[in-house]
């Protein structure tokens, strides 16, 4: 996916603005539709997540005051003979991530992106842990980019990262929208999979009930040509029919997602890519283009290390209020009595 990398800032910065001391100043310092990436947005927002979480716990370590800040920055860059980060030639996009927080001595900020490295507990610029691993190995090794700290204690730090410029991806004529058709029978009615047959249907849904039911009438035995995907929401399908239409979709050339959401038969907040399903049989996915997840533990701190409880967040476009009228209306409790 070519990716405008002003969607990831803003979406992440907007994330630390709720998430982090308002005294912090968040700024993004480039526009939309000038920098692309080919790269997927989930890894994306790790990386701009991880390295704003670091710049607010400098900030944070020192002691945060008015004229703090974290910011963003972005531009063009060819390297040249002899140019610090041994890339090949080419086009890339020079981001900058900067902070006025702790800032790191030298032996420090050599040993930043170590798996096994934290500097918490030496007083200076709280350890990230895997954080700064998991961004290095995102930016070097799938992206092929490259990334180094300058920093220096007591004045600040800066991560520059370098990926792969591309161009946007061009806008093709208007797509005709594909028909929805509505259905009376149930899945035991003939009528319903004569209409499936008839109407060249490419995808339809259910819930838990649904799916057992529908392997219940041997779905492997049926014929439709023209399905192309399905979807399974509403709850947890055990793992044998899980394992059952894997199987079986994959038989018929037919895409089976598993999507996970907290609103009834409405959004979705992420899906299980159906080439995974077997290995992964129980997880609710990755969130939805242009949304997140991360856990915060009692204390409202971000959990990072496996097999850590806390309270699972999601930020995305799509969630809504309902009635509510601000977040301060989602903690009045029942009032209605029922």
């Amino acid at each position: 996916t070519n990716l405008d990398i002003y969607d990831v800032a803003n979406e992440v910065f907007g994330m630390l603005k709720e998430t982090t001391d308002r005294l912090i100043e968040k700024i993004i310092k480039f526009n939309k539709n000038k920098f692309f990436i080919r790269a997927n947005d989930v890894e994306m927002n790790q990386v701009f997540l991880n390295l704003g979480l670091n710049s607010a716990h400098a900030i944070e370590e020192k002691g945060v005051k008015p004229g703090d800040f974290i910011r963003i920055s972005a531009k063009d860059y060819e390297p040249g003979i002899g140019s610090r980060t041994g890339l090949p030639e080419g086009k890339y996009v020079h981001i900058t991530f900067a902070d006025n927080g702790t800032g790191m001595a030298e032996e420090i900020s050599r040993k930043a992106f170590d798996p096994l490295f934290s500097t918490k507990g030496m007083g200076v610029n709280k350890g990230q842990g895997l954080g700064l691993a998991m961004v290095y190995n995102i930016v070097t090794r799938i992206y092929g980019g490259h990334i180094y700290i300058e920093s220096k204690l007591g004045k600040g730090t800066k991560f520059h990262v370098f990926l792969p410029k591309v161009e946007p991806t061009k806008k093709v004529g208007k797509k005709k929208h594909p028909d929805i058709k509505i259905n009376n029978e149930t899945i035991f009615d003939k009528r319903f999979w004569d209409k499936i047959y008839k109407f060249k249907v490419t995808s339809f849904g259910g819930v838990p009930q649904f799916y057992e039911l529908l392997k219940k009438l041997k779905f492997e035995k049926m014929h439709l040509p023209h399905l192309k995907y399905l979807t399974q929401a509403g709850g947890e399908l055990d793992k044998e029919s899980l394992k059952y239409f894997h199987y079986v979709c994959k038989k018929k050339k037919v895409k089976f997602y598993v999507m996970y959401g907290q609103t009834e038969a409405s959004p979705r907040m992420s899906y299980l890519e159906w080439n995974k399903l077997n290995l992964k049989l129980g997880s609710i996915g990755k969130p939805l283009k242009g949304s997140s997840f991360y856990i915060l533990d009692k204390k409202k701190r971000y959990v990072k290390k496996p097999y850590s409880i806390g309270e699972l967040i999601y930020t995305g476009k799509n969630v809504s209020l309902g009635y509510a009228n601000s977040e301060k209306d989602l903690h009045s409790g029942d009032i209605n009595k029922g």
